[in-house]
C-alpha cells in the first residue's frame, strides 16, 4: 500500500508538470477536489476525478445552441470559441451514451465536495436524448425501403450532389446503431423516455440493412437507395451493440438474433487474418451477446461461442500491441521522468483501445488478464495525464480532452465531445476493474 501511494503521488505531479508544458499559460488545479472514498488509492483517487470532470465537461456542452435545447456544442478551441459545422449524429448519441453510463457509475464512486450534481447532470442528459429524437429521428418515406415501416436517425441535409445540385438526406447503420446505443442506456434510467414502438421502428431499419450474410449495408439516402461507396469498420459492431442492449430491455430474441449473425459475418471475414482492424465495438457488443447466447438455442452453440471467443482475441491482440509502445515507455519511466504517451500524441485511439479491452476482460482466452491489465494501465495514465484542468473550474475547457498532446497545433488542441466521450466511458470501467491498484507496471 506504502509503495501504490507513493506512485500515486508521484503520477499526480508528473501529470501536473507535463500539462503545464504542454498547454502553456493555463493553470492546472493541482488539488482535485472531493474526498477519498474509504480506501481509495491516490491514483483511483485521480482517476476517479478525471471521470467527473470529463462528465461535467460533456453536461457544460448541452447547451440551447441556436435556440435548439439539448444539441452539443460540438468543438471547442484553445481559445474558447467554438464554429458552427456539419453535425455528427453518431458523436451525439455516443456523448449521450457516455453520460448515461455516468449516472449508472456515479453512485459507486461519489464523495463529498462533488463537482457534479447528478439530478442537474440527468436532466442535462434528458435533453440530449430529446434532441437526439426531435432533430434526427424519423420514418423512412422513399419507395426505395419497399415498404418497410422503419424509423432512422437521419443526417442534417448537409450534402450537395455534384450531377444534381440538390440536398439530400441520408441515414447511416451506425447512426441507428449508437442511437439504440443511447436510448436503451437512457431508458434503463428513466423508463419511459422513448415509447418501446420507436425503439422496435429503429431496430427495424438495422434490420433492413443487414444481408442475408449477416454483413451490413452502411448508408442508405432518400433520392436512391443504399450508397455501397460508404463501409465503415465501426457500424456493425455499433449495430450489434445496439440490438443486444434492446434486446436486454425487450427480452425479445430477434434483436440478438441480429447482433449474432453481425458479429459471426465479421469473425468469419477476419478468421485467417493474421492482423484484424482494431474493432472495439465488435469487442463491446461481443462482451453481451455471449452472456446470452445461450438464450438463442442455437445449433453448434459451443462452435459458435468458440467463433466469437477467437474473433474478440484477434481483436485484443491488435490492441496490446499498439499499447505496447506505451508499455515499454513506462516500464522506463524513472529514466525519462515522463507519463506514457503514444508515438503521435493522440488521445481517442488509445480511448477506444482501453474501452475494447476492459470489455474483453471478462471472455479472452489466449491473452493473459495480467498482460491485459498492464496494457489498460498505460492507456488509461495516459488519458488521464492528458486532460485539461484550469484553476478556475467554470474555464468551458476545464475537463476536457484534446485531439492529441505534444503538438502545438489548433486542430491537436481542440476538443470534440466523442473525445470525452471515448475517455471517461474507458476509465470508468478500468476503475471499476482496479486497474488503478495495479502494482506490476
Amino acid at each position: 500500500m506504502v509503495l501504490v501511494c507513493l506512485i500515486g503521488f508521484a503520477l499526480v505531479a508528473l501529470r501536473c508538470t507535463w500539462m503545464m508544458e504542454e498547454w502553456p499559460g493555463v493553470g492546472l488545479a493541482v488539488s482535485t477536489g472531493g474526498e477519498l472514498l474509504g480506501e481509495q488509492s491516490p491514483i483511483e483517487h485521480e482517476w476517479t476525478q478525471f471521470v467527473h470532470y470529463g462528465a461535467r465537461y460533456l453536461m457544460r456542452m448541452v447547451r440551447d445552441t441556436e435556440g435548439v435545447r439539448g444539441r452539443f456544442i460540438y468543438n471547442l478551441y484553445e481559445s474558447g470559441t467554438f464554429k458552427k459545422s456539419s453535425y455528427n449524429v453518431l458523436r451525439h448519441a455516443g456523448a449521450v451514451f457516455a453520460m448515461a453510463s455516468y449516472i449508472q457509475w456515479f453512485p459507486r464512486h461519489h464523495s463529498t465536495g462533488m463537482v457534479v450534481q447528478l439530478d442537474e447532470f440527468t436532466e442535462k442528459t434528458a435533453q440530449a436524448v430529446d434532441y437526439l429524437k426531435t432533430a434526427f429521428l424519423k420514418p423512412l418515406t422513399n419507395s426505395n425501403t419497399t415498404g418497410v415501416k422503419a424509423l432512422a436517425m437521419w443526417d442534417e441535409p448537409s450534402l450537395i450532389t455534384k450531377k444534381t445540385n440538390a440536398r439530400r438526406r441520408c441515414a447511416k447503420l451506425g447512426g441507428a446503431g449508437l442511437g439504440l446505443v443511447a436510448l436503451t442506456s437512457f431508458e434503463a434510467i428513466r423508463p419511459g423516455m422513448t415509447r418501446l414502438n420507436d425503439l422496435a421502428l429503429l431496430a427495424e431499419f438495422i434490420k433492413f440493412m443487414q444481408r442475408d450474410d449477416g454483413s451490413f449495408d452502411s448508408k442508405y439516402c432518400d433520392t436512391f437507395g443504399m450508397d455501397d461507396s460508404v463501409l465503415s469498420l465501426y457500424y456493425p459492431g455499433e449495430a450489434s451493440l445496439g440490438m443486444v442492449q434492446l434486446y436486454e430491455l425487450t427480452k425479445r430474441r430477434e434483436y440478438l438474433r441480429v447482433a449474432l449473425r453481425g458479429i459471426l459475418y465479421l469473425a468469419s471475414t477476419r478468421a485467417e487474418s493474421t492482423s484484424v482492424e482494431r474493432d472495439h465495438w465488435a469487442l463491446l457488443a461481443t462482451e453481451k451477446l455471449l452472456k446470452h447466447l445461450h438464450v438463442l438455442r442455437v445449433e453448434d452453440e459451443g462452435e459458435v461461442r468458440q467463433r466469437l471467443l477467437y474473433h474478440g482475441d484477434q481483436i485484443v491482440q491488435s490492441l496490446i500491441q499498439k499499447t505496447e509502445d506505451m508499455l515499454r515507455k513506462t516500464r522506463r519511466m524513472n529514466a525519462t521522468g515522463n507519463p506514457p504517451m503514444p508515438s503521435d500524441g493522440r488521445t481517442t485511439p488509445t480511448a477506444t483501445h482501453l474501452e475494447g479491452l476492459m470489455a474483453a476482460m471478462s471472455f479472452s482466452q489466449k491473452i493473459s488478464e495480467l498482460e491485459m491489465r498492464e496494457n489498460a494501465y498505460v492507456s488509461a495514465r495516459f488519458l488521464v495525464a492528458s486532460q485539461i484542468r484550469h484553476v478556475d473550474e467554470s474555464n468551458m475547457r476545464h475537463g476536457g480532452i484534446p485531439a492529441a498532446v505534444g503538438h502545438q497545433d489548433t486542430k491537436s488542441k481542440a476538443i470534440r465531445i466523442d473525445y470525452v466521450q471515448h475517455a471517461i466511458c474507458g476509465v470508468m470501467r478500468a476503475i471499476d476493474a482496479g486497474i488503478p491498484l495495479l502494482e506490476t507496471i
